[in-house]
Protein backbone atom coordinates (compact mmCIF):
# COMPACT_ATOMS: atom_id res chain seq x y z
CA UNK A 1 0.00 0.00 0.00
CA UNK A 2 1.36 3.41 -0.91
CA UNK A 3 2.14 6.03 1.68
CA UNK A 4 -0.51 8.65 2.41
CA UNK A 5 1.13 11.95 3.27
CA UNK A 6 -1.75 14.41 3.33
CA UNK A 7 -5.37 14.70 4.30
CA UNK A 8 -6.21 15.24 0.62
CA UNK A 9 -4.56 11.92 -0.32
CA UNK A 10 -6.37 10.12 2.49
CA UNK A 11 -9.70 11.57 1.33
CA UNK A 12 -9.03 10.46 -2.26
CA UNK A 13 -8.28 6.92 -1.05
CA UNK A 14 -11.47 6.87 1.06
CA UNK A 15 -13.55 8.13 -1.85
CA UNK A 16 -12.15 5.45 -4.14
CA UNK A 17 -12.45 2.67 -1.55
CA UNK A 18 -16.09 3.50 -0.79
CA UNK A 19 -16.94 3.43 -4.51
CA UNK A 20 -15.19 0.09 -4.94
CA UNK A 21 -16.86 -1.39 -1.86
CA UNK A 22 -20.29 -0.64 -3.29
CA UNK A 23 -19.36 -2.32 -6.57
CA UNK A 24 -18.56 -5.62 -4.83
CA UNK A 25 -21.17 -8.29 -4.16
CA UNK A 26 -22.91 -8.28 -0.80
CA UNK A 27 -21.72 -10.58 1.97
CA UNK A 28 -22.24 -14.29 1.27
CA UNK A 29 -23.89 -15.00 4.63
CA UNK A 30 -25.56 -13.31 7.53
CA UNK A 31 -22.53 -13.93 9.75
CA UNK A 32 -20.18 -12.39 7.18
CA UNK A 33 -22.58 -9.45 6.90
CA UNK A 34 -22.46 -9.01 10.69
CA UNK A 35 -18.65 -8.90 10.59
CA UNK A 36 -18.74 -6.40 7.72
CA UNK A 37 -21.25 -4.29 9.64
CA UNK A 38 -18.98 -4.19 12.69
CA UNK A 39 -16.11 -2.87 10.57
CA UNK A 40 -18.31 -0.38 8.72
CA UNK A 41 -19.74 1.02 11.96
CA UNK A 42 -16.21 1.62 13.31
CA UNK A 43 -15.25 3.33 10.05
CA UNK A 44 -18.48 5.35 9.99
CA UNK A 45 -17.87 6.58 13.56
CA UNK A 46 -14.36 7.76 12.69
CA UNK A 47 -15.48 9.34 9.43
CA UNK A 48 -18.28 11.22 11.22
CA UNK A 49 -15.69 12.56 13.67
CA UNK A 50 -13.35 13.56 10.81
CA UNK A 51 -16.26 15.35 9.08
CA UNK A 52 -17.07 17.21 12.29
CA UNK A 53 -13.43 18.23 12.73
CA UNK A 54 -13.57 19.83 9.27
CA UNK A 55 -16.88 21.51 10.04
CA UNK A 56 -15.42 22.87 13.30
CA UNK A 57 -12.75 24.70 11.30
CA UNK A 58 -15.31 26.06 8.82
CA UNK A 59 -17.48 27.22 11.73
CA UNK A 60 -14.65 28.70 13.82
CA UNK A 61 -13.23 30.62 10.86
CA UNK A 62 -16.72 31.67 9.68
CA UNK A 63 -15.78 30.39 6.22
CA UNK A 64 -19.37 29.59 5.27
CA UNK A 65 -20.38 33.22 5.83
CA UNK A 66 -17.41 34.46 3.81
CA UNK A 67 -18.54 32.09 1.03
CA UNK A 68 -21.98 33.72 1.04
CA UNK A 69 -24.00 31.37 3.27
CA UNK A 70 -25.97 32.61 6.26
CA UNK A 71 -24.39 30.00 8.53
CA UNK A 72 -22.36 26.82 8.66
CA UNK A 73 -25.59 24.83 8.91
CA UNK A 74 -26.96 26.57 5.79
CA UNK A 75 -23.77 25.66 3.93
CA UNK A 76 -24.15 22.00 5.01
CA UNK A 77 -27.79 21.97 3.93
CA UNK A 78 -26.87 23.35 0.51
CA UNK A 79 -23.55 21.70 -0.31
CA UNK A 80 -23.98 18.38 1.48
CA UNK A 81 -27.76 18.35 0.91
CA UNK A 82 -28.33 17.59 4.59
CA UNK A 83 -31.65 18.08 6.23
CA UNK A 84 -31.98 20.96 8.69
CA UNK A 85 -31.87 18.66 11.74
CA UNK A 86 -28.84 16.68 10.56
CA UNK A 87 -26.90 19.81 9.58
CA UNK A 88 -27.60 21.26 13.01
CA UNK A 89 -26.41 18.07 14.71
CA UNK A 90 -23.20 17.99 12.69
CA UNK A 91 -22.46 21.61 13.56
CA UNK A 92 -23.33 21.07 17.23
CA UNK A 93 -21.12 17.99 17.41
CA UNK A 94 -18.31 19.84 15.66
CA UNK A 95 -18.49 22.68 18.16
CA UNK A 96 -18.84 20.45 21.19
CA UNK A 97 -16.15 17.92 20.25
CA UNK A 98 -13.71 20.84 20.08
CA UNK A 99 -14.64 21.45 23.76
CA UNK A 100 -14.57 17.72 24.59
CA UNK A 101 -11.14 16.41 23.60
CA UNK A 102 -11.40 13.24 25.69
CA UNK A 103 -14.71 12.36 24.06
CA UNK A 104 -13.31 12.96 20.56
CA UNK A 105 -10.28 10.81 21.41
CA UNK A 106 -12.52 8.01 22.73
CA UNK A 107 -14.38 7.96 19.38
CA UNK A 108 -11.15 8.15 17.37
CA UNK A 109 -9.69 5.19 19.28
CA UNK A 110 -12.91 3.17 19.12
CA UNK A 111 -13.53 3.16 22.88
CA UNK A 112 -16.99 4.70 22.50
CA UNK A 113 -19.38 5.01 19.58
CA UNK A 114 -20.10 8.22 17.76
CA UNK A 115 -23.72 7.94 18.98
CA UNK A 116 -22.48 7.96 22.60
CA UNK A 117 -20.32 10.99 21.85
CA UNK A 118 -23.22 12.79 20.14
CA UNK A 119 -25.38 12.18 23.23
CA UNK A 120 -22.65 13.74 25.39
CA UNK A 121 -22.35 16.67 22.96
CA UNK A 122 -26.11 17.26 23.23
CA UNK A 123 -25.82 17.43 27.03
CA UNK A 124 -22.84 19.79 27.10
CA UNK A 125 -24.21 22.06 24.37
CA UNK A 126 -26.07 24.22 26.89
CA UNK A 127 -23.27 24.40 29.47
CA UNK A 128 -21.49 27.74 29.42
CA UNK A 129 -18.66 27.31 31.96
CA UNK A 130 -15.62 25.32 30.86
CA UNK A 131 -15.30 23.82 34.35
CA UNK A 132 -18.85 22.46 34.09
CA UNK A 133 -18.09 21.05 30.63
CA UNK A 134 -14.91 19.36 31.87
CA UNK A 135 -16.64 17.84 34.91
CA UNK A 136 -19.57 16.64 32.82
CA UNK A 137 -17.20 15.22 30.19
CA UNK A 138 -15.36 13.18 32.82
CA UNK A 139 -18.51 11.77 34.38
CA UNK A 140 -20.24 10.95 31.09
CA UNK A 141 -17.10 9.48 29.50
CA UNK A 142 -16.74 7.09 32.42
CA UNK A 143 -20.40 6.12 31.99
CA UNK A 144 -20.04 5.78 28.20
CA UNK A 145 -17.11 3.38 28.61
CA UNK A 146 -19.40 0.93 30.44
CA UNK A 147 -20.55 -1.68 27.86
CA UNK A 148 -24.06 -1.67 29.37
CA UNK A 149 -24.58 2.06 28.77
CA UNK A 150 -26.69 3.33 25.87
CA UNK A 151 -26.83 6.80 24.31
CA UNK A 152 -30.30 7.14 25.83
CA UNK A 153 -28.91 6.52 29.32
CA UNK A 154 -26.21 9.14 28.65
CA UNK A 155 -29.00 11.59 27.80
CA UNK A 156 -30.94 10.88 31.00
CA UNK A 157 -27.89 11.13 33.26
CA UNK A 158 -26.62 14.14 31.34
CA UNK A 159 -29.86 16.06 31.73
CA UNK A 160 -29.74 15.36 35.46
CA UNK A 161 -26.12 16.60 35.65
CA UNK A 162 -26.99 19.70 33.64
CA UNK A 163 -29.82 20.43 36.09
CA UNK A 164 -27.47 20.08 39.04
CA UNK A 165 -24.80 22.31 37.48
Amino acid sequence: MSSINSREQALAVLDDASTRLLQLPAAASGFAAMEHTDVLVRVQDRLALALEQCVAVVDKDKTARVAGFSSTSAWLRTNARMGKHHAGQVRRNATQFARLPRIADAVATGRISHDMAAAIAAVTNLLKKNADVSDTESILLELALDPETTPEKIGVVGRHLRGVL
